[in-house]
This record gives structure tokens, sequence and C-alpha cells, in this order.
């Protein structure tokens, strides 16, 4: 019989072991449920990766198109522009044809592009697909550029990295100067929210009772029943119009 220290005897001790080995395997079945839960309260509505970024990616629009940026307190500026989902700029050309990228103005509240609306909300753009006058679903698209470690002369210390792309770029207060970023291998997700009133709102029950208030009862028993609301877009487009009825 082997001597455990303390002066345990070997039964005791594989007691106490199994008693451990139970409450670490509950502990991991809870974790493994809140993770469940966590993945599914986010509605990505897609994930996407390459070696290179696709200018369908890149942009937010598939080309440069006519539109109107909206300001709070000033005039509107119209132009050509498009939007860049690697740093949440406008994008436009100057008389020489060379992109540039517009300088940030948080008074900026809205852009349409070529019939397409943008809200703008805490520095980042989101696609909106109205549902009715009032209530739109909102989509960020996030892009981050994914950096081997061993592309060491770019002192990265994570392999990935949310970057600012100008003449040089920025990230984590580091300066680093990439010759075409395009060719990067990256990352995408799209994530839908709810809009109303230039606000963007989390998929709550809160919120879509907020965004269809005469409706509670009815978005109350669809929760109750299925716990979160969908992550695919059209799906969740044609519940937000079943309550518009």
């Amino acid at each position: 019989m082997i001597k455990w220290a303390g002066g345990y005897s070997g039964p005791f001790c594989r007691t106490i072991f199994a008693v451990e080995k139970a409450l670490i395997f509950l502990f991991m079945k809870r974790l493994l449920f809140s993770l469940v839960v966590l993945i599914a309260s986010i509605s990505a509505l897609s994930a996407q990766e390459g070696l290179s970024i696709p200018e369908d990616v890149f942009y937010l629009m598939p080309e440069f198109g006519r539109g109107t940026i909206a300001y709070v307190g000033k005039p509107p500026v119209q132009g050509s522009f498009n939007i860049c989902a690697l740093d949440d700029t406008i994008r436009f050309k100057d008389r020489s044809g060379e992109e540039l990228a517009a300088e940030e103005d948080d008074s900026i509240i809205k852009v349409i592009i070529s019939g397409v609306s943008f809200l703008r909300s805490h520095g980042h753009f989101y696609r909106l697909y109205p549902v009715n006058e009032d209530v739109s679903l909102a989509v960020k698209r996030d892009v981050l550029v994914m950096t081997d470690s061993k592309m060491g002369g770019y002192g990265m210390e994570s392999q990935t990295t949310s970057i600012q792309e100008y003449a040089t770029m920025t990230s984590n207060g580091r300066v680093y100067r990439f010759d075409n970023v395009k060719a990067l291998p990256y990352r995408m997700t799209e994530t839908v929210y709810l809009s109303k009133d230039n606000e963007v709102l989390p998929l709550s029950k809160g919120n879509f009772q907020k965004c269809f208030p005469d409706k509670k009862a009815e978005i109350n028993a669809w929760f109750k029943e299925n716990k979160t609301a969908p992550t695919d877009q059209k799906e969740l487009m044609r519940l937000c119009r079943q309550w518009t009825k």
C-alpha cells in the first residue's frame, strides 16, 4: 500500500482523487455549456479566410460610386466614395486616380453610396438592410490581417493584428510598412445587429421589443421557445418582417 504525504492511505487518496475528478468533470461540462451559449449569442453571419484580401472583402461596396456623406451639424458632402472594411475609412480618389483615405470625423452619421446606406456608430460602419421605415438590420464587417510570427521583419507580437491602412500602418502604438496590404492573409467576419433611430442594437429580446413595441407579447413568446435570435440574415429578416405586420 502506497503511503502519501500527510499520512493518508492509498484508498483514502483514491477516494479524494475520484471526488476531484468528478468536480473537474462537472466544472468542464458547465464551462462547455457556457461557451456554447456564448457562441450562440454572437450573431456572426459568415466567416472567411484567405491568402490575400479580395476587392469585395476589402471594400464594403463592389466599386466606387456616387454618394453622400451626412454629418451632424454640418452640410452633407457629395462625391464618389467607397468604404474600406479593414480600417473603417471612407476612400476617394484624387484627380490622378490615386486612392486616399478621408480624415476621420466623428460627426459623420451616415454614408450613402449608389443607393446603399451605411450607418456610422462608434467609429464603425454598418450596412443597413431596411425592415420597415423605422428599423433596419445593420451588418458590421471585420477584416483582420493575419501575420505569421516567422515574418520577423515586422516585429509583430500577435498572429492576429487589426491594422489601419495609410502610408504607414499603425497597430498597438507601433509603426509598420507594407507594400501591399491586400496581399496578406486575412480573416473576415460579418455580424448582424438591429438599428433604430441611428442607433446600433445587439440582438436581444429587449431590443427586438424596442424596435417592435406592438409585438412585445409575440417576441416574448418567441424567445421563451427559441432562447436566442437566429444568426442567418435571411431568417432574421423574415422574423423581423413578421413582427411588422
